[in-house]
């Protein structure tokens, strides 16, 4: 794990919301904290699932980046899956 030969992925549930403060992106609000969700740009699947839960609970897996970025909302989470929450 140290020297960055794999992530360790988490998942988290809230609210999906389409932001378009700093740049347009997708966010996940969740308990008090507001992840910014980077979804692979070639994943098309992942794309329509996001725009088709808009709004609704969701859960998405992935790894927290880390590192500067142009984001100052909150952590940013590399989408792996996105589910409809229960």
């Amino acid at each position: 794990e140290r020297m960055g030969l794999f992530e360790v992925t988490t998942t988290v549930t809230g609210k999906l919301v389409w932001s378009t403060v700093e740049k347009p992106h997708w966010e996940l609000q969740a308990d008090g904290e507001t992840y910014i969700l980077l979804p692979d740009p070639a994943d098309r699947a992942t794309a329509a699932l996001l725009r088709a839960h808009e709004g609704r609970r969701v859960t998405v897996t992935g790894y927290i980046l880390t590192g500067p970025n142009i984001y100052m909302r909150g952590p940013l989470l590399r989408v792996l899956a996105v589910t409809l929450a229960e």
